[in-house]
């Protein structure tokens, strides 16, 4: 299984890539009905769907450096991935992937997510996402 290295300020975690693939296509979903985004998230927007695609196996980024400038953009994607991984944390074990396949419905260039996964798999990359962008030391 391929891993990428996760990293903002000199600081990160390794991840499998298909971890991170399905996480990303979550975060895609949420990003979409955001309304009245920044330019800044509109660009994140963009490189979070390529790495929802898979594009960057191997190479999993996020240009969070690129991205998170100040501590307002800093906690606005911080409070993103805690909505997110509110939306997430329901009362199933396991998440159906199928519901991501409506990302792409006019995508010519689509994914096609199958089977189920362990939620719980996406919620600690998600927690870890936090901790990176807070600073904080993940394990």
């Amino acid at each position: 299984m391929s891993t990428s290295y996760i990293e903002y300020k000199e600081r990160g975690f390794w991840e499998n890539d298909i971890i991170v693939e399905i996480m990303s296509a979550y975060l895609l979903c949420f990003l979409q009905k955001i309304e009245d985004k920044p330019s800044w998230l509109i660009e994140f927007q963009e490189l979070v769907k390529y790495n929802s695609k898979g594009y960057y196996i191997g190479w999993m980024h996020f240009d969070l450096d690129e991205y998170l400038t100040t501590a307002e953009r800093r906690e606005k994607l911080v409070d993103i991935l805690h909505s997110l991984r509110n939306q997430l944390d329901n009362n199933s074990d396991m998440l159906d992937l199928s519901e991501l396949n409506v990302l792409y419905e006019t995508d010519s260039d689509k994914a096609e997510y199958q089977g189920t996964i362990s939620k719980q798999k996406v919620i600690e990359v998600i927690n870890k996402f936090i901790m990176l962008i807070r600073e904080l030391n993940i394990e």
